[in-house]
């Protein structure tokens, strides 16, 4: 299963336009602090989605994310999109977890502006889960949110996309903000916000009024829209700050 720190800011998977950007980054000789900007995603996400593009062996399975990417920067210079393509798709395929490209992209803007076929249709018609194809939905700005969803295209009857919408029609204040800070490795700050404006002065507090000033650790901070019954499939935006130096005595 992808956990959640390699997926990027926007809340969803790798797809193929990430991968071959990524890719040609590396080719480029661009640094890892760089791509993991231009890609919108942390370093550690880079690291932990290297080996995706590496052949699907065994030795490449239980290399270090660090590892991976030094290997990976090599792996790409020599080979074609075709074959680090094949890699990816054959990792997606170990893990269940769908690869999305402008075909099937288009193939559900397709879907929405027709509403038909129906969800489940799709679902079948893709390969993918009913909870995958809802997520790409509204990653892609189509379905503002599940209950829209399944309101224009359906759902399976008591399935997890039905429950989803269910739990969230029941919610009077269904979206919330997530802050989360860092301090090193280490989770010190973990709080639940009404709206984006609250958790950011939450954020600027902690970060100018520290609780641990002798601890020199950069901060590292996100800040995640979520919406009760939707998963993660909403913004999430990172950041770091490295402590602000001591006034000399």
């Amino acid at each position: 299963m992808v956990d959640e720190e390699t997926e990027s800011r926007h809340g969803h998977t790798w797809d193929y336009e990430d991968y071959a950007q990524f890719a040609e980054f590396l080719r480029q000789g661009v640094e890892d602090e760089e791509i993991a900007e231009l890609l919108g995603r942390t370093k550690s996400a880079l690291r932990s989605r290297a080996k995706y593009l590496l052949p699907m062996s065994d030795d490449n399975k239980d290399l270090r994310p660090s590892e991976a990417l030094n290997r990976l920067r090599e792996y790409v210079q020599t080979k074609t999109n075709d074959e680090w393509l094949a890699n990816v798709f054959a990792w997606h395929q170990s893990l269940g977890t769908p690869l999305w490209d402008g075909g099937s992209d288009e193939r559900l803007r397709t879907a929405w502006s027709a509403g038909s076929p129906t969800l489940p249709a799709l679902t079948e018609e893709l390969g993918f889960r009913e909870d995958q194809v809802a997520k790409r939905f509204i990653h892609l700005g189509l379905a503002e949110t599940t209950v829209q969803l399944v309101e224009r295209l359906g759902c399976t009857p008591d399935g997890l996309i039905a429950i989803r919408a269910r739990l969230a029609r029941d919610a009077t204040a269904a979206r919330l903000w997530v802050l989360t800070m860092n301090k090193g490795s280490q989770t010190v700050h973990i709080s639940l916000h009404p709206n984006r404006m609250e958790a950011e002065r939450t954020r600027d507090d902690l970060l100018h009024n520290p609780t641990d000033k002798a601890d020199p650790s950069p901060w590292h901070w996100a800040i995640a829209e979520r919406v009760v019954g939707e998963g993660s499939v909403r913004a999430t935006e990172y950041g770091a700050v490295d402590p602000t130096p001591s006034a000399p005595s």
